[in-house]
C-alpha cells in the first residue's frame, strides 16, 4: 500500500514589512528582503501555520524511506538564576549539532535506497541562516541549485512551520518521478525520502492556488 503526502495547507500573515524599515528603527545595517507581519489580531512569530495530510489515497508524493538521528547537544538553556536564555558557541552548535545531524540523516536515508545526491531533484533543509543551510547541503554532496529556497528573505524564520512550508513550495514545482529529500532539525534530525507520483498534478489543482509569498505579486 502506497502511503505519502496527499495534501498540504499553509498560512502566512498577509502583510509584510521591508527589513530596511526594521533596521532603521535600530540604527542598524539592513538585511535584504522582507518578512511577514501580523495584523492587529495576529502574531507574526507564531501565526505561520502548516498542515500536511498523510494518507494512502491520491498520494502525490510517496514516502519511500526515513531516518532519524539523535544528537545530545544543548545549544540553548537558562540556569535557575538567569534572567535571559544562554546560547552555545555558534560554530560548535553548527558543526556538532545542525550540520552533523542533518548530514548523517540525509546520507543514511539515501543509502537505504541506493541513491546519491545527483538523484535528488530537491532537498529541503530548514534553517534560520542561509549560509548554514548551504554548508550542510554541500557537506552531504548537494549543489546549491538543488536546495529549496528557505524563504527567509521573503517570509522570515517561521520556526516549526518552516519544514512544511518549504515542502509545499517544493511540491508546487515538482514533477512525476522526481525525488525530494525532506528534513527537519531539533536536537537531532529527521530525513524523509519522497517520490513524486502522477497525482501531483491533481494535488496542484485541488490543494494549491499558488503559495502567496510576502513581497511578491
Amino acid at each position: 500500500m502506497e502511503v505519502g503526502i496527499a495534501g498540504t495547507g499553509i498560512y502566512i500573515p498577509y502583510y509584510y514589512i521591508k527589513r530596511e524599515t526594521i533596521a532603521a528603527q535600530w540604527d542598524a545595517r539592513a538585511a535584504r528582503g522582507v518578512r511577514s507581519l501580523c495584523n492587529a489580531d495576529e502574531d507574526s512569530v507564531t501565526m505561520a501555520a502548516e498542515a500536511v495530510v498523510i494518507g494512502s489515497e491520491n498520494v502525490a508524493a510517496s514516502i519511500e524511506a526515513w531516518e532519524t538521528v539523535n544528537v545530545e547537544i544543548h545549544d540553548a538553556w537558562r540556569n535557575r538564576k538567569d534572567d535571559y536564555v544562554r546560547t552555545g558557541e555558534s560554530r560548535f552548535v553548527r558543526s556538532k549539532g545542525y550540520t552533523y545531524a542533518l548530514v548523517e540523516a540525509m546520507k543514511a536515508v539515501m543509502s537505504s535506497r541506493n541513491l546519491c545526491p545527483n538523484d535528488i531533484s530537491r532537498v529541503i533543509l530548514p534553517t534560520s541562516n542561509v549560509k548554514e543551510q548551504l554548508s550542510a547541503a554541500k557537506a552531504a554532496g548537494f549543489a546549491p541549485e538543488q536546495v529549496q529556497d528557505s524563504l527567509l528573505m521573503q517570509v522570515g524564520d517561521c520556526g516549526t512551520a518552516q519544514p512544511a512550508l518549504l515542502l509545499a513550495a517544493a511540491l508546487e514545482n515538482a514533477g512525476p518521478g522526481e525525488w525530494i529529500l525532506w528534513t527537519s532539525y531539533g536536537s537531532g534530525a529527521d530525513a524523509i525520502l519522497l517520490k513524486v507520483t502522477e497525482k501531483i498534478e491533481t494535488m496542484k489543482k485541488n490543494s494549491f492556488r499558488n503559495i502567496w509569498i510576502p513581497g511578491r505579486s
